[in-house]
C-alpha cells in the first residue's frame, strides 16, 4: 500500500450516495468505520494544522460513528443509518485532508504494506496503543472529544481516566464489531521498514 497524495487528486466535489454502501459486506463496514474515526481522532489531536470547523467536523464524525457504526453492521439495509455513517466520514474526511493524521496512520500504512493487511484491520489495531502511547500529551484532547461527542461522560474524574475510558470504548466497539485488536506474525527483521 502506497498513499499518494497531490494537489491535483483534489476533487471539486464528492457525491455521497447511500446506493453504492448498501451492499456491503459486514467486515468491510466495520474496518471503514473504524478507519473514519482514526481520521477524526487523529485529525483531532493535531491542532497546529486545524482551521475553524476542524475540531467540530472531528466531534460530529466520532458522535456519528460510535452512535451508528455498530447498527450499519447489524441492520446493513437502513438506509438512515448508512446515511448517517456516509456523513460521519465526509466529516472526517474533510478534517483530515485539513489537519492531517498521525502515528496511527504511518505505522498502520508500513504494516499493511509489507503483510498485505487491511488497512480498517490496521487502524482497529493501531489506534488504542498509539493513544496510549501518547500518554498525558493526549489525555486533555481526547478527554475533550470523548465528553464533547458524548462517548464517555464526565463525571469529574479528570483528563486522564476520561481518557483512557475513551480509549476503552475504542476496544469495546472494535470487540463489537469483530475486529481482530492484534498483529500475528510481525516479524522482528521487518521492524526498520516498518519505522
Amino acid at each position: 500500500k502506497y498513499p499518494l497524495a497531490d494537489y491535483e487528486l483534489l476533487p471539486n466535489m464528492a457525491i455521497i450516495d447511500t446506493d453504492f454502501h448498501m451492499s456491503a459486506p459486514k467486515g468491510l463496514t466495520a474496518a471503514s468505520g473504524i478507519d473514519a474515526v482514526t481520521h477524526a481522532v487523529e485529525a483531532y489531536l493535531n491542532a497546529p494544522y486545524h482551521k475553524a470547523d476542524t475540531k467540530e467536523l472531528c466531534e460530529s464524525a466520532v458522535s456519528k460513528i460510535f452512535k451508528y457504526l455498530e447498527r450499519a453492521c447489524q441492520e446493513p439495509e437502513d438506509i438512515a443509518v448508512r446515511q448517517n455513517m456516509l456523513k460521519a466520514s465526509f466529516e472526517a474526511g474533510e478534517a483530515f485532508t485539513v489537519a492531517c493524521v498521525g502515528y496511527v496512520h504511518a505505522i498502520g500504512h508500513g504494516i499493511g504494506g509489507i503483510y498485505h493487511l487491511p488497512h480498517g484491520q490496521c487502524m482497529a489495531a493501531l489506534l488504542p496503543l498509539v493513544l496510549l502511547d501518547y500518554g498525558k500529551a493526549a489525555y486533555r484532547p481526547l478527554a475533550k472529544l470523548a465528553t464533547r461527542t458524548g462517548v464517555v461522560e464526565d463525571d469529574g474524574s479528570g483528563d486522564m481516566k476520561i481518557a483512557l475510558k475513551f480509549i476503552d470504548r475504542i476496544r469495546a466497539l472494535n470487540r463489537s464489531l469483530g475486529i481482530d485488536p492484534k498483529f500475528k506474525d510481525l516479524r522482528p527483521e521487518d521492524m526498520d521498514e516498518i519505522a
